[in-house]
């Protein structure tokens, strides 16, 4: 294996590495990894609803856990996570009182020393990403460090605005889609806080739903009528006109079966399962299904009238 970069180079977010910091702390600690959170952090800071998990495993077994969810067609579908290992990377369970107490403590000195807050706080070297934070300075906002997390089924989001003394944090028991900004529950609810009238965006998880469930009624009743119109008129058909057809009715099969190489692209290499690519664009594959469903029996039809114009003689 070959590294992607030279260390100190460029910035990459890599799950894998926060593993090995979990390692790491059980080296020099001696103490598990969630013993550690739970003794250093969580109780002294008061965060007594907040505890770490290994696997998602766990989360599924807990009881007073909500059941995550994905949306498919503007519906939420009650969905266990997959099992995968995430102690280091992710699977911290809170509330949100818990969730205030540790924004509070990015102020109150009780975390680290001043010192390292400050270092723990400020951009990464080459990158907006530091020590665990996405910092960054705007004029609007001043100092603010974020982070968000996300499974299939659940999503977090958490802003501080440093100067402002101002934090929010927002757990959905929803998942990955292509068409919810998750971040923009943060943005409206800082509008609010500031007595200003929050944004919303016309492509917004609800209308963009709304115009694939359009778009999907569209796509049955164009594919009832073509069907009825390729009967109806029993064009004749050469080699090469049903050549040219079939390339053309087997686009939406071959996008379809693009989603896996197309998706990992855009997510850096993350290489997505179609588990996962269903829940992140469930109802556009629905919509492909659907289009090449219809398509593939266009394609019969045509294949059915060229056999037929042939044993006539016409191809």
């Amino acid at each position: 294996m070959q590294l992607v970069h030279s260390p100190g180079t460029a910035y990459s977010y890599h799950n894998p590495n926060y593993v090995l910091l979990a390692n790491l702390v059980e080296s020099v600690s001696g103490e598990r990894f969630t013993d550690y959170l739970k003794k250093h952090i969580f109780e002294p800071l008061g965060m007594i609803h907040t505890f770490s998990v290994t696997t998602t495993q766990q989360i599924n077994e807990d009881k007073t856990i909500p059941l995550g969810h994905y949306l498919s067609l503007g519906r939420s579908i009650e969905q266990a996570e997959p099992l995968w290992f995430i102690e280091g990377p992710a699977g911290i369970v809170s509330t949100a009182k818990d969730m205030s107490l540790w924004m509070l403590a990015q102020y109150q000195g009780r975390l680290v020393s001043p010192a390292l807050m400050k270092q723990y706080h400020s951009l990464g070297v080459i990158g907006p990403y530091g020590m665990g934070w996405l910092a960054d300075q705007g004029k609007s906002s001043g100092r603010t460090i974020s982070h968000s997390g996300i499974f299939w089924t659940y999503k977090s989001e958490e802003m501080v605005y440093l100067d402002e003394q101002m934090g929010i944090a927002v757990m959905f028991n929803s998942g990955l889609n292509a068409f919810v900004n998750y971040s923009a529950f943060i943005d409206g609810i800082t509008d609010i806080m500031r007595g200003e009238k929050p944004e919303t965006s016309f492509l917004n998880g609800r209308n963009m739903e709304t115009v694939m469930i359009a778009l999907i009624l569209a796509t049955l009743v164009w594919g009832v009528y073509a069907y009825y119109r390729i009967l109806r008129r029993k064009k004749r058909l050469t080699i090469s006109k049903l050549i040219l057809i079939t390339v053309g009715r087997l686009i939406p099969i071959l996008i379809f079966f693009s989603l896996s190489p197309l998706v990992t692209f855009i997510g850096g290499g993350r290489v997505l399962p179609w588990f996962g690519i269903w829940t992140t664009l469930s109802s556009p594959m629905i919509w492909l299904v659907v289009w090449s469903v219809f398509n593939l029996v266009h394609l019969a039809c045509y294949v059915y009238i060229y056999v037929e114009n042939k044993k006539n003689g016409y191809a």
